[in-house]
């Protein structure tokens, strides 16, 4: 599923003259994994099962995290893995891939929307 996101990232990326269509899709792709632990963070502290908050140092922890996994996405999808990618991805019928770009924006927004609605209000009390 994420080899489907990023690729149709990518191939939207590389429409762009002054664009690293690989970075930006790891970007892309890093955020919208980020978003959705967050997500699910956010809906196991608000149904009272965990905190992690109380494990988390300092909130300035995350930034070389997501470094580290940004960087990780960016070596995991190498020139040769994206080729092959391309290659397999457009081989797919159109309705297809454009279901993947639609998936893409979607698996990028939607958890941000989410985690205003559900972060929204007073939070739990431990």
């Amino acid at each position: 599923m994420y080899s489907r996101i990023f690729i149709s990232t990518y191939k939207y990326y590389s429409k762009f003259k002054n664009q690293s269509p690989r970075f930006s899709a790891a970007m892309v792709l890093a955020l919208s994994q980020f978003c959705t632990l967050m997500l699910i963070l956010i809906i196991l502290q608000r149904a009272l099962i965990w905190d992690a908050a109380k494990y988390i140092p300092s909130k300035f922890v995350v930034l070389p995290i997501g470094f580290v996994w940004v960087l990780t996405i960016y070596k995991y999808f190498s020139e040769e893995r994206i080729n092959l990618l391309l290659k397999s991805f457009n081989e797919l019928p159109k309705g297809t891939r454009q279901f993947w770009a639609v998936m893409s924006l979607v698996f990028f927004v939607l958890p941000m929307i989410l985690i205003a609605i559900v972060g929204w209000g007073p939070r739990p009390q431990f």
